[in-house]
């Protein structure tokens, strides 16, 4: 239908008009700084005293904005700051309690670099950042542990604590909740919990985190079951010893449990086979003995199960693997283990599968051949005997150990097709 000059002079006024809402309107439209907030940051960049990158050279007073500066991030609807990313800058000085004036900050990350509170410390005052839902404080260096206001936290879903350096000898004495039980902390909303790589061996005060005076992280406390939607947890790399005693933890809901490069006595318990949502099983390096439970199929849901340098013995058969269809990564070197490898794996996705020094005998099962994703096949240090099965597909594989084992014959012609090979140790 034909327009008339009016109703189309109508419509670029109409245009013109929206064109010009649009203008006016345009610093609306993105996160302007609030002007207390502009004025906390830079009073945490007075407290830098070597910012060795130059990370921070945004953060100048003639720049209004501060949600344009270098690691801030601010609400698209209020302006407020909500992240601060200052991670891997190797900042160094103090941590101003201006941040008290970020009260909608969710996300706080100052992992590796060397900043810190009043003589050393991690300040009290970020136990008072009611919105944190992220606190990232890997990777630094403190004169004493953790006070206990980070425990007033009750929105901290992610909590990242490894690789950090305390002075041991410095212990906490004034911790007020040291009475409390960990039923009664608020920390029930973590997801993830990293503690890895701080060689906690003996008692340490951590009145801040399980509410009771000491904490000895050479045992796993049984109270940490009450943080139900805990998700990842990894304690890897401390001094732990004694046999893992988590039967409540997270039973429904943790994804990844890391206990790797420990001393953890004991057995791998059978309980563990109700935790399915695992998909990420550490318990490598330790000092574990007994048989792998038969429950270890439950875990249907696991891409990576790691069980090496232990002292496992037991046979593994199909029923601990016909299963774990999703598994990728499968590592059970280091142990004793004994008797024939399983008929079937399982998995037909495994990417790794590393079972040197057992004791493993009998032939190289033909259920090898259905691994078609495989690179890395270590079975070296064994009592294997035979060669390589006859694959009708040609392999993916890029590492090929078979050493110190008791194949005898001819060398495998087969292995002329294995054109993906980088390493081969025979």
């Amino acid at each position: 239908m034909a327009r008339s000059p009016a109703n189309f002079v109508l419509l670029l006024m109409a245009a013109a008009t929206w064109s010009f809402f649009l203008a006016a309107h345009a610093g609306r439209l993105q996160p302007s700084c609030i002007g207390r907030e502009r004025d906390a940051l830079l009073a945490f960049n007075q407290g830098i005293s070597d910012d060795p990158y130059d990370y921070l050279k945004s953060w100048r007073q003639e720049r209004q904005d501060c949600c344009q500066w270098a690691g801030v991030t601010c609400d698209n609807a209020t302006g407020h700051v909500v992240k601060l990313d200052l991670g891997g800058t190797y900042l160094v000085g103090k941590i101003s309690p201006s941040l008290l004036s970020l009260e909608h900050l969710e996300y706080l990350n100052l992992n590796w670099t060397r900043l810190c509170g009043p003589d050393g410390r991690v300040p009290e005052f970020l136990g008072s950042l009611k919105n944190l839902r992220h606190l990232d404080l890997s990777g630094m260096s403190f004169s004493a542990l953790l006070p206990p206001k980070l425990s007033n936290l009750s929105k901290l879903e992610y909590l990242d604590l490894s690789n950090i350096h305390f002075n041991k000898r410095i212990v906490l004495t004034d911790i007020s909740c040291a009475n409390q039980s960990l039923a009664h902390l608020n920390l029930t909303t973590l997801h993830f919990l990293d503690l890895s790589y701080n060689f906690f061996g003996h008692p340490i005060a951590s009145g801040w985190f399980w509410s009771i005076k000491y904490l000895d992280l050479t045992d796993i406390p049984p109270g940490l079951g009450n943080y139900t939607s805990l998700r990842y947890l990894s304690l890897s790399s401390n001094h732990l010893t004694r046999p893992i005693q988590l039967e409540t933890v997270s039973r429904t809901t943790l994804e990844v449990l890391d206990l790797s490069d420990n001393n953890i006595t004991g057995v791998i318990p059978p309980w563990l086979g109700n935790c399915t949502s695992l998909r990420h099983l550490s318990l490598s390096k330790n000092h574990l003995t007994g048989h792998v439970p038969s429950k270890i199929s439950l875990l249907g849901n696991l891409t990576q199960l790691d069980l090496s340098n232990n002292n496992l013995d037991g046979v593994i058969t199909e029923e601990h693997l016909v299963s774990l269809k999703n598994l990728e990564h499968l590592g059970l070197s280091h142990n004793s283990l004994l008797g024939h490898l399983p008929s079937e794996f399982g998995a037909t996705g495994l990417v790794e599968l590393t079972l040197s020094y057992n004791y493993f005998s009998g032939h190289i099962p033909e259920s090898i051949c259905m691994l078609w994703d495989l690179l890395v096949l270590d079975l070296s240090n064994n009592l294997l005997m035979g060669g390589l099965p006859r694959c009708s597909r040609k392999p993916n594989l890029a590492f090929l150990l078979l050493s110190h084992n008791k194949f005898s014959g001819k060398f495998p012609s087969s292995l002329k097709n294995y054109s993906s090979l980088a390493f081969i140790d025979l």
